[in-house]
C-alpha cells in the first residue's frame, strides 16, 4: 500500500529524483527545498511519512525531527544522509527519527524501510482511534450540521447530559437520534458504563417493559 511521502532536502535535484523513486515504489510524493516549508506543508496537509537530508541549511534535519514531533507526535520521520557514522545515527535517533537511510540511496533498502514507517503510521492512528472510542464513546463531533436548528440540538445535548433527567429523542428514520443519544450518554456521569441499544420494534409488547426494566416472579 502506497502512503503519502514529504520529500524534504536543499538540493532540488535529489527532491526529484526522490520523487521518481518513490512513485515507481508505489508512493505519493511531495517534495520541499527546507525545513521551513516542510514544517508549512504540515500545517496544511497530512502526510503518513516525512523524508528529510539530514545536512541543511538554516534548519538541518535533527531539529525537524525535533519540530515534527512537536507539532505532530508520532509521524515517522526518515533521515538520509551522505554521513554513514555511527554517531549521526544515534543523534538522528535520539532527535525522535524513526529510521536512518545513507547515500547514494538503495532502493531496495529504502522500499521497506518506507513500508515499515507508514504502517507504524496506520498503526498509531488505529490506536488513536479505538482510544477515542473507548475513551468517549461517540462524540457530538459525529453529528453533522450547522444550522441554527442543529446549534440548538447540541446546546440541548450539553445541557441535558449532565443531569439525571430521562430524554426522549424523536424524529424521522435517519434523523441521527441513536448519534444524539450515544453523544448524551459519553458526556453523562454515566459515560464509563455500557451504552445499550435495543431496537423495541423487534421485541413482542408483552416483552418490552420486562426488556426494559426487568421483572421479579
Amino acid at each position: 500500500m502506497g502512503h503519502r511521502v514529504l520529500v524534504v532536502d536543499d538540493d532540488s535535484n535529489m527532491c526529484q529524483l526522490l520523487e521518481v523513486a518513490l512513485k515507481r515504489l508505489g508512493h505519493d510524493p511531495a517534495s520541499v527545498t527546507s525545513a521551513a516549508e516542510a514544517l508549512q506543508s504540515l500545517e496544511d496537509q497530512d502526510f503518513d511519512v516525512i523524508v528529510t537530508d539530514l545536512a541543511m541549511a538554516e534548519m538541518d534535519g535533527l531539529e525537524l525531527c525535533r519540530r515534527v514531533q512537536e507539532i505532530r507526535p508520532g509521524l515517522p520521520v526518515v533521515v538520509i544522509t551522505g554521513q554513514g557514522s555511527m554517531e549521526a545515527a544515534v543523534a538522528s535517533l535520539r532527535a525522535g527519527a524513526y529510521d536512518f537511510v545513507t547515500k547514494p540511496i538503495d532502493e531496495k533498502l529504502l522500499a521497506p524501510c518506507l513500508a515499515r514507517a507508514g504502517q507504524a503510521r496506520v498503526l498509531q492512528r488505529e490506536v488513536q482511534r479505538l482510544r477515542k472510542e473507548v475513551g468517549g464513546g461517540r462524540q457530538l463531533e459525529d453529528v453533522v450540521g450547522a444550522s441554527s436548528a442543529m446549534r440548538r440540538v447540541y446546546d440541548l445535548v450539553g445541557r441535558v447530559a449532565p443531569s439525571d433527567a430521562s430524554v426522549l429523542i424523536h424524529g424521522e428514520t435517519g434523523t441521527g437520534k441513536e448519534l444524539i443519544a450515544r453523544s448524551i450518554h459519553a458526556k453523562s456521569l454515566r459515560k464509563d458504563g455500557p451504552f445499550v441499544a435495543i431496537n423495541c420494534a423487534a421485541v413482542p409488547a408483552n416483552l418490552i417493559e420486562s426488556e426494559l426494566f426487568g421483572h421479579a416472579r
